[in-house]
């Protein structure tokens, strides 16, 4: 799911999670949870769920995804780093 163009999405209700301070279930469950939106919101054949898996953890060690927490919908989200950048500028924030 591609929440950088999320009308429902304030970086006001956003928390920054550094993604090493949950514990390996709990990130799994994150990482499970945005790979099942994402096939939610496409047809997808042959889609390897451990190596998408893989994939978004290498992301989160090499900073290109963010793990936050969304105050509104009271649980983490993950976003690509340029995504989450680029609606907090359109929304007159900064990404520190």
């Amino acid at each position: 799911m591609d929440y950088s163009n999320s009308d429902d999405v304030s970086v006001e209700d956003i928390v920054q999670i550094p993604w090493q301070e949950l514990s390996d279930d709990a990130l799994e469950g994150v990482i499970q949870a945005h790979l099942i939106s994402e096939l939610a919101d496409h047809t997808v054949e042959n889609f390897d769920v451990n190596a998408q898996m893989e994939n978004v953890k290498a992301g989160l060690v090499h900073g290109d995804w963010i793990l936050v927490f969304d105050g509104v919908a009271q649980s983490c989200r993950l976003f690509r780093t340029r995504d989450f950048a680029q609606m907090m500028k359109e929304q007159g924030k900064v990404m520190k």
